[in-house]
């Protein structure tokens, strides 16, 4: 499976552009069989026309018919410039293989300067549509054959660093076909190296197409080349002439080429014979490399032919070897017919192989129909497959429907699985529909249940708009659920804006809220502003103010020790200084455990500070510092009965 991921882009986009070409060149032949110019049309040697009619104006007939429709019919030679774009515009509306060969009759029809005003066009209006990410090859293609230098001028000079990163692809494919040195010499000149590397693998993907022993070779040795540039080269080469692909992977080094190039040479062989290349793949040592082959060859088998592949499989020996295959296999299976892979699975696999394959097949089932996979799911046994699978399907269902998830997940047996299970499907529901959820929540009967599902939307409604979700949590008329909603919108809000969330509470909250949340509100406001958080924590009463400290000491800490502990040892003796000082301790204790102790026996509360204290006293003992841990203890400020415990715990 990841073999076939890692291939789908570039091969979408190699097979693009070589229909591209094919098109591209049936059109211009088409174009070129013109017996005669139209009156009035005056044509290049390529059939192109550097504009309209010798009178400047389209003929009488397309303008009484009037706007771009009446332009259909029109050979594409007579229209201007703004007439030709506007073509285009309509037949990428409706894509087609007649659309794409009337689109490629236009540009087969435009001169060199309107080639560069229809790539200006494209640019300034962006890409909306795959035809806008294909156009371009057919726009390069037309002028390489024109201009390959100004073509080439245009992507230097004019196109923008994102435009490049299509245009290299266009460009250079295409120039490649009329000129390889010009291209190759053209790319290895481009001074940014993606840019180049880009370039480089659009003349090799070109190359590949006719000579693809030619395109590995220029692939080699050279850096930043991306691993689907082998693996496309050795498809293209496997379909050529399958021995010569087979014998040069087979020459190369173990290594990422080496994979690649099989990743190639299966794919090629498995698109014609996947017998062969079942068999091929069966014949590597036992490893890394066969299980990869394996692995692609089967995936792609059970895609289009269900059947065949089951009977291969069938056809193996029992055993872990066999595990292994099917494991590679499963995903590929459930897609095609998930309650076939699960009857397959069940009869076939054993152990823990057995119970990861039946998971990914409800996984699958739950992300298809997530109804079947609740039917099936309760004739599983109890165990890890079944919690697993249970809480898949709660995931993909509440994402579609999930008032229907949750009355599934009632139904369940009560239990850690159903707990979990509802609190996705809650947290879901509010997720992905919050009015709906609004309204379900006050149908509901008081408990855990109704408090996950109020906390869900609260978070969900305050990462819009945390203002109106505040003002929607104090709305609700029961105490319990308003608090529960307004704890929720308050701690998602901090994260956001803790000054504009202060400032609604204090004009609109109650003191016990923002003591009550005085800690999520510190240690966001902290991440953005240490200084503001930290002169803010120390207005609060003293247990607010306790864990508000703490929290600004921890994230400053973080930031600058140094500035910290000078911003530490200037707080009023108590409990927040205290919190901030075991913060520091744990901080520094294993980089500097005397600093740490020093640090440790200024904490007033005596519980706290024996722990402090002990705590790096430990750490000089395990690195056999007794005699300095014996110096700090007697030299402290400690009493008497501290100090000997201390000394008590060193012997």
């Amino acid at each position: 499976m990841p073999a076939i991921k890692h291939l789908a882009l570039p091969f979408v986009l190699i097979l693009g552009i070589v229909l591209g070409w094919v098109l591209g060149t049936q059109s211009r032949d088409k174009a070129m069989s013109v017996p005669e110019s139209p009156v009035g049309v005056s044509l290049n040697g390529t059939g192109r026309t550097d504009g309209p009619a010798s009178d400047g104006q389209v003929p009488d007939e397309t303008s009484e018919i009037g706007g771009i429709l009446g332009l259909a019919g029109t050979d594409p030679g007579r229209l201007t410039i703004e007439q030709k774009l506007e073509r285009i515009d309509m037949l990428k509306r409706s894509p087609s293989l007649s659309s794409t060969i009337a689109m490629l009759d236009v540009v087969a029809s435009m001169s060199e300067s309107e080639v560069h005003k229809a790539l200006q066009d494209m640019g300034e209006r962006g890409m909306g549509s795959l035809q806008d990410y294909m156009f371009p090859y057919h726009l390069f293609t037309a002028w390489v054959e024109m201009n390959p230098k100004a073509a080439y001028a245009y992507y230097e000079n004019e196109a923008s660093p994102s435009q490049k990163q299509m245009y290299a692809t266009s460009l250079f494919s295409a120039w490649a076909v009329t000129d390889l040195d010009a291209a190759m010499t053209a790319a290895e000149g481009i001074q940014n190296e993606q840019q180049q590397a880009m370039a480089i693998s659009a003349v090799a993907m070109s190359l590949a197409g006719r000579d693809p022993n030619a395109a590995f070779e220029l692939l080699q040795g050279r850096e930043n080349i991306k691993p689907w540039n082998y693996t496309t080269v050795f498809m293209l080469w496997a379909a050529q002439d399958l021995d010569a692909a087979i014998a040069r992977f087979q020459s190369l080094p173990l290594g990422d080429i080496r994979r690649d190039a099989l990743a190639g040479v299966m794919n090629g062989l498995a698109h014609s014979n996947v017998e062969r290349a079942a068999q091929m793949a069966m014949s590597f040592e036992a490893g890394e490399e066969r299980d990869n082959a394996l692995s692609l060859v089967i995936n792609r088998w059970f895609n289009y032919d269900f059947e065949g592949a089951v009977q291969f499989i069938n056809g193996l020996e029992e055993g872990a070897d066999k595990n292994k295959i099917l494991s590679s296999a499963v995903w590929a299976m459930s897609r095609q017919d998930p309650e076939q892979a699960l009857e397959f699975v069940q009869a076939n696999m054993s152990g823990r192989a057995r119970d990861d394959a039946i998971t990914t097949v409800f996984r699958q089932m739950a992300n298809d129909a997530p109804a079947r996979a609740a039917e099936l799911v309760s004739e599983l046994p109890y165990g890890r497959v079944y919690s697993q699978s249970v809480q898949n399907i709660a995931q993909q269902w509440s994402g579609r429907d999930p008032v229907a998830a949750i009355e599934w997940v009632n139904t369940l047996p009560a239990g850690e699985e159903q707990e979990r299970a509802l609190r996705t499907s809650l947290r879901n529901f509010a997720m992905y529909q919050p009015a709906e959820a609004k309204v379900y929540l006050l149908n509901m009967p008081e408990g855990k249940d109704r408090n996950t599902l109020t906390s869900a939307i609260g978070g969900k409604l305050s990462e819009a708009d945390p203002e109106a979700a505040a003002v929607w949590a104090q709305s609700l008329t029961d105490a319990e659920l308003s608090g529960t909603a307004m704890n929720s919108v308050i701690k998602t809000w901090a994260f956001r804006d803790p000054a504009a969330l202060l400032g609604f509470l204090e004009a609109n909250g109650t003191e016990a809220q923002i003591s009550e949340n005085a800690s999520s509100i510190a240690e966001a406001w902290a991440r953005k502003d240490l200084k503001s958080a930290a002169e803010w924590a120390l207005t609060l009463d003293a247990e607010s103010r306790r864990d508000a400290v703490a929290q600004v000491a921890k994230e400053w800490l973080e930031h600058n020790t140094e500035e910290a502990s000078v911003w530490i040892s200037e707080l009023d003796v108590g409990p927040a200084k205290d919190q901030a000082i075991r913060g520091l301790v744990n901080k520094v204790y294993r980089s500097d455990a005397s600093a740490a102790f020093a640090w440790a026996v200024t904490i007033d509360n005596q519980q706290q500070r024996e722990r402090s204290t002990r705590q790096t006293i430990s750490e000089l003992k395990r690195n056999g510092r007794e005699e300095e841990a014996i110096k700090l203890i007697r030299r402290s400020d400690l009493a008497d009965a501290e100090k000997e415990k201390l000394l008590e715990y060193l012997d």
